[in-house]
């Protein structure tokens, strides 16, 4: 175990490290009224599309629905993923796999180990509503973690504060033997 949330097992050569989400039970009950009230309102809003109004009047509904659909999914993936997610990081068999999970399902990344490289610490640097909103407890993101493979620059760890992510790049670097 490397913190609260992180818990590293080794079985010979593979590694496996499981990545939990933070667990705030007043947060949790705001996001599960959020998305009560959100969803009820997309509910109204869509019923009233079937009633006889003004053209402007359903291209508005049209437009808000369209925007209620985007953070209905996003809150409700958010939600999901708190309850129930997980990032899962395997190396094994000279490959790293890297897949933030909701149960069991998730779509995994793999890597080759030779060219994985400078895992660091990345601090959030932009500012203002949409970097806040990122890291918010509505939504998932807020990648702490950044390394260098093959495929170019990729960032692992959501929501790690910065004691735990460079305890994280330490054991794993340790693994891979990276100084």
């Amino acid at each position: 175990q490397i913190s609260e949330r992180i818990f590293s097992s080794r079985n010979g050569s593979r590694l496996e490290i499981n990545i939990y989400p933070q667990k705030d039970k007043q947060k949790m009950m705001m996001l599960k009224l959020w998305v009560f009230i959100w969803s009820i309102l997309g509910v109204i809003v869509l019923t009233q599309l079937f009633l006889d109004y003004p053209a402007q009047e359903k291209l508005f509904m049209a437009i808000y629905m369209a925007l209620w659909s985007y953070f209905e999914f996003k809150t409700v993936h958010a939600l999901r993923y708190n309850i129930n997610g997980k990032e899962q990081i395997v190396f094994e068999d000279g490959k790293m796999s890297y897949v933030a999970m909701i149960g069991e399902r998730g779509i995994p990344k793999y890597y080759n180990q030779e060219e994985l490289s400078n895992f660091q610490y990345k601090e959030e640097t932009e500012k203002g509503f949409l970097a806040e909103l990122q890291n918010s407890y509505w939504f998932v993101g807020g990648e702490s973690i950044e390394f260098t493979s093959g495929l170019g620059v990729r960032r692992m760890g959501m929501k790690l504060n910065a004691s735990e992510a460079k305890q994280l790049i330490k054991h794993i670097n340790s693994y891979l033997k990276i100084k």
